[in-house]
């Protein structure tokens, strides 16, 4: 079996967690497949402290990054 490089999950944005729900939100909308990454969240579940400043990342398919890209634009102008 070959790996399609269009499956690979891309960092797409980083951000708080509200800001990074809000664009989940938006690009699902849209029919785009998102994931977040908690560090706070995953360090909290595992008992471990953490950095209250760490961030949220949302990742994205590699093949979704055209379609992607307008609306982080937008949301980024908000």
């Amino acid at each position: 079996m070959t790996e399609n490089s269009n499956n690979n999950l891309i960092i797409a944005y980083t951000g708080n967690e509200i800001s990074t729900n809000f664009l989940k939100n938006d690009l699902e909308d849209a029919g785009i497949f998102s994931l977040i990454k908690n560090e706070r969240e995953s360090a909290r579940l595992a008992g471990f402290g953490s950095n209250i400043n760490s961030g949220c990342q949302l990742f994205i398919y590699e093949q979704d990054i055209e379609n992607a890209k307008p609306i982080i634009t937008e949301f980024l102008n908000r």
